[in-house]
């Protein structure tokens, strides 16, 4: 009965205070809510931790650059402050992983599960910081240079931040992971998270409807623009921006278990790159 408590006392803790801090609509606090219920309830910290980093931090970053990338926003599909099916996309698959994990016993979820919040999260931090770099960045798919905040479109600095955040979910969950894992969890890990976000950021340049507005002549995920609908000029009408990312965070999920699973059978040379980051042991 006090876990209970607890955790309902937590998940409306963390939604009334997003909400307060403009992180997320009402659907997005609702939904956060839930997600902490479920995943403090059936999986304790282990599973909270690196789920509440992501969000926290990625939020954190939208909003303290939000002014500087105000070109990329009119392009994006929707705001710094995160909807019902935001949260969904981003958080949807870790959590059905933790329910397998939490019925089966399965130990070796936990590595989808983190793999799937590391791609949510080299994504989102590739993008918001990708939006901020000096050279324009390139359309995955054809290597042209495209406005910041395109669809699909890549830079270098995005690149980095993207690696950078899918090591520091690794780190959230480490604490929960052998010693000795964590060499090959590292690889899994951070592995899966830049596969689901290059997944992600090629469906964004191929399939990902586009929409041109007849009124500004901007090209934009958004279906309506300057308050009127857009013209569909690229991908497909159905297939937006909340179904890429979660489709890039099953991605995550799948090759962070193949790496770790498959791991022991890896070139030597591989392993030796690796070994740089033994130190975190």
């Amino acid at each position: 009965m006090a876990h209970l408590a607890l955790t309902l006392l937590l998940g409306i803790t963390i939604a009334i205070a997003s909400l307060a801090g403009g992180l997320l609509t009402i659907g997005g606090a609702i939904a956060q809510c839930l997600s902490a219920v479920i995943l403090f309830g059936l999986g304790g910290w282990q599973y909270t931790i690196p789920i509440a980093a992501f969000f926290i931090l990625s939020s954190g970053l939208s909003r303290v650059y939000n002014d500087a990338k105000m070109g990329a926003q009119q392009i994006a599909a929707k705001g710094s402050r995160r909807d019902f099916a935001q949260v969904l996309a981003n958080g949807g698959v870790a959590t059905c992983v933790l329910i397998a994990a939490y019925f089966t016993r399965q130990e070796s979820l936990y590595i989808g599960y983190l793999g799937a919040i590391a791609a949510a999260t080299a994504d989102t931090w590739g993008t918001e910081i990708g939006n901020l770099s000096r050279t324009p960045p390139v359309l995955v798919s054809t290597f042209y240079i495209v406005p910041p905040g395109t669809s699909g479109a890549i830079s270098f600095p995005g690149t980095v931040a993207g690696l950078l955040g899918a090591v520091v979910i690794w780190l959230s969950g480490v604490a929960w992971i052998a010693n000795e894992d964590r060499l090959q969890t590292f690889a899994a890990v951070t592995f899966g998270g830049m596969a689901g976000s290059f997944l992600d950021s090629l469906l964004g340049s191929t399939v990902q409807a586009n929409y041109k507005c007849p009124v500004c002549g901007k090209t934009t995920e958004k279906a309506r623009h300057c308050g009127i609908s857009s013209t569909c000029v690229r991908g497909s009408s159905i297939v937006n921006n909340d179904l890429v990312n979660s489709l890039s965070t099953v991605l995550g999920a799948i090759m962070s278990g193949v790496v770790y699973s498959t791991f022991d059978s890896m070139p030597r040379e591989v392993k030796k790159l690796l070994d740089l980051v033994r130190w975190f042991h």
